[in-house]
């Protein structure tokens, strides 16, 4: 599986066509996120059967002046809320992040 012409380590296709990644596989993808500069905006966990586990996350990137700055603080804080969840799902269970580049997410969001 390939996002932005990129191999997805560890990914499972969900029914409705999403990466996801178990717990033990997510680390790949973290690191990955930030090779890239892509930004997590948020997530579900599923079960090892496709079904809601019932914990979904949205986040928001704090805007800044710049885009290097914007970069550097929606990839860091995206990665670490990522983990966070991890931390309550079962080996088995499913996080499935809605990822999107960081130049998708500062030019998409704009300033309130």
């Amino acid at each position: 599986m390939q996002y932005f012409g990129v191999e997805l380590p560890g990914a499972i296709m969900t029914p409705d066509g999403k990466p996801a990644w178990r717990k033990n596989d997510l680390p790949a993808l973290l690191a990955l996120a930030e090779k890239q500069d892509w930004v997590i905006l948020g997530g579900a966990i599923l079960k090892a059967d496709f079904s809601p586990a019932g914990v979904r996350w949205d986040i928001i990137p704090e805007r800044k002046r710049n885009y290097r700055d914007f970069r550097r603080s929606a990839v860091d804080f995206g990665i670490q809320e990522a983990r966070e969840h991890s931390r309550i799902c079962g080996q088995e269970d499913l996080i499935v992040p809605e990822l999107v580049s960081a130049m998708e997410a500062f030019v998409c969001r704009r300033p309130e």
